[in-house]
């Protein structure tokens, strides 16, 4: 059984939803969405991971949505498949009012995937992203991976899909609207 390391861009996802099928982001449970991606690959695969890449806000700014994300992490760390990779939000000001972006979030997504072939040799990695900066980091996995480690994306259906410069396509499993309300995290 082959096992499978989950890598979610969590903010680039949870928009997949709005851009795809026009539905608000909701909260995504990523073992919900681990197991569903390990149930329609090709060979017999288990959730070893799910390594997931998220911005944190400042509580002083975005008080509410910092709350939520807070009781949405200890959640996640009730299965110890989940690894929290976070980094706090850096905010711009916009008409007077300060927004927050994600800066370094890819950046760590990249390191850790590059790595993914010398700390899980043999594993599978599969990358939910649909981030384009990321394409650097599928070719040097394909480099170092020496075809033991596959390496496979999510995208939606509709929506465009990480590809390598050369034209080589990674496996791609599409997630349906279906999907989406399936992987819902309705606590």
């Amino acid at each position: 059984m082959r096992p499978v390391v989950l890598y979610v861009d969590y903010e680039n996802v949870r928009y997949w939803q709005t851009h795809a099928f026009d539905l608000a982001p909701v909260d995504l449970n990523v073992i919900r969405l681990g197991e569903l991606i390990v149930s329609r690959r090709h060979e017999p695969s288990s959730l070893r991971e799910v390594r997931v890449y998220r911005g944190v806000p400042r509580r002083r700014l975005e008080r509410k949505k910092f709350d939520q994300q807070v009781k949405w992490s200890e959640r996640l760390r009730e299965d110890d498949r989940v690894i929290l990779i976070s980094r706090p939000l850096k905010y711009i000001a916009t008409l007077g009012k300060p927004v927050g972006i994600e800066k370094g979030i890819d950046v760590a997504l990249a390191i850790d995937l590059v790595a993914h072939p010398l700390r899980h040799a043999g594993a599978a990695a599969v990358l939910a992203s649909r981030d384009d900066d990321l394409s650097p980091a599928l070719e040097a996995f394909v480099d170092l991976a020496e075809g033991l480690s596959p390496i496979e994306v999510v995208s939606s259906r509709s929506l465009s899909r990480l590809r390598l410069g050369d034209g080589w396509r990674p496996w791609c499993h599409q997630l349906s609207r279906e999907d989406f309300e399936a992987i819902r995290d309705d606590a």
